[in-house]
């Protein structure tokens, strides 16, 4: 019965200590990174669109030319942001590591 109630409570504050980790890094990411990436991907947002609105006039007399080269400059952004996603997810991972240790978590 001791082991049970030793093994409970232990599940327990694994549960809290990564709980609190979690929201202890969401904290973080939402008061700084989480700004200046929410900044890059609105300028790489407008990049894009004022580059469709570039290529659309540029390639006006060949429809053909026009939708090839507007494809490929959207998978460049999708490219772009997805490596974005990856290290901002790359960055919480590491910040939630570094509470989860301090909070006395599996180094």
């Amino acid at each position: 019965m001791d082991q049970f109630l030793r093994s409970v409570v232990s599940r327990e504050a694994d549960y809290a200590r990564n709980r609190a980790a979690w929201e202890g890094a969401s904290a973080v990411e939402r008061a700084t990174f989480g700004r200046i990436f929410n900044a890059v991907e609105g300028v790489i947002f407008l990049v894009m669109v004022f580059g469709c609105i570039a290529i659309s006039s540029a390639t006006a007399n060949s429809r053909v030319l026009m939708y090839v080269v507007g494809f490929i400059w959207i998978l460049l952004f999708i490219a772009v942001g997805v490596l974005l996603a990856r290290f901002r997810h790359a960055v919480f991972v590491r910040v939630r590591g570094l509470i989860s240790s301090f909070l006395g978590g599996p180094r």
